[in-house]
């Protein structure tokens, strides 16, 4: 689970790079529009106005989803992996009877853990589904 976890977190930091030059792309595109308006005709500068406004929703929509939205999933599936590493080697300390396990699985309580396990499986799925 947590090599599918981590492939998860790759192909999540991948797909907020990707959108964060999407809206790059839009930011250039937008510049070129500014640029470009004083040398068209007067006819197309209704059809300049609506692609500067279509240019600026797609780019404001990248970016939220690229940074807000990217980097919050990120930071989720890195917690969930931290947990569950940290469960990992509170099982293993236990069953080896090694270590302070009393101090180090203090940090996780059965129904965190339980937690846990559910949130990895939805965003398992979730990561496989998208």
């Amino acid at each position: 689970m947590l090599q599918a976890l981590t492939a998860c977190y790759r192909r999540s930091r991948v797909r907020a790079a990707r959108e964060m030059m999407g809206f790059g792309a839009c930011v250039a595109t937008l510049a070129g529009l500014v640029a470009g308006a004083g040398l068209v005709p007067r006819m197309s500068a209704p059809l300049y106005m609506f692609v500067g406004a279509g240019t600026t929703w797609l780019g404001t929509t990248l970016f939220y989803i690229g940074f807000l939205y990217g980097r919050w999933e990120a930071n989720a599936l890195k917690n969930v992996i931290e947990e569950l590493e940290l469960h990992r080697r509170c099982v293993r300390e236990a069953a080896d009877g090694r270590g302070d396990t009393a101090r180090t699985c203090s940090i996780i309580r059965p129904a965190g853990a339980w937690a846990v396990v559910r949130d990895c499986a939805t965003v398992v799925v979730r990561c496989r589904i998208g």
